[in-house]
């Protein structure tokens, strides 16, 4: 009986170290895993972070200086034109080297 007895302990036991082991387990290893995951995370955000910014900070530099480009280019374009009409009326003006040579 005493050999029953402890046969049945050992079985128990067994089996509630089994239980015990198949729903501990898994929760440590879930925990783990999150808190894993979370310093990943963290880590990949301080390397991602500054990455993105200078892709938000470069596209921003490109659009600026290409619209002050534009409106550069436009003003001197502009400017030129005003110009060259000014030495059309200025040349118009003078009298031609013919009158000139003839006086």
């Amino acid at each position: 009986m005493a050999a029953a007895s402890a046969a049945g302990v050992d079985i128990s036991r067994e089996l509630l170290e089994k239980q015990v082991v198949n729903r501990f387990v898994p929760r440590v290893i879930q925990r783990i895993a999150v808190q894993a995951s979370g310093e990943m995370v963290e880590k990949w955000a301080g390397r991602l972070i500054p990455l993105a910014s200078s892709l938000i900070g470069a596209s921003l530099n490109y659009y600026f200086v290409r619209a002050w480009g534009e409106r550069a280019q436009s003003h001197f374009r502009q400017k030129h034109i005003a110009l060259r009409g000014q030495m059309g009326r200025d040349q118009a003006a003078l009298p031609s080297p013919q009158r000139v040579l003839e006086s």
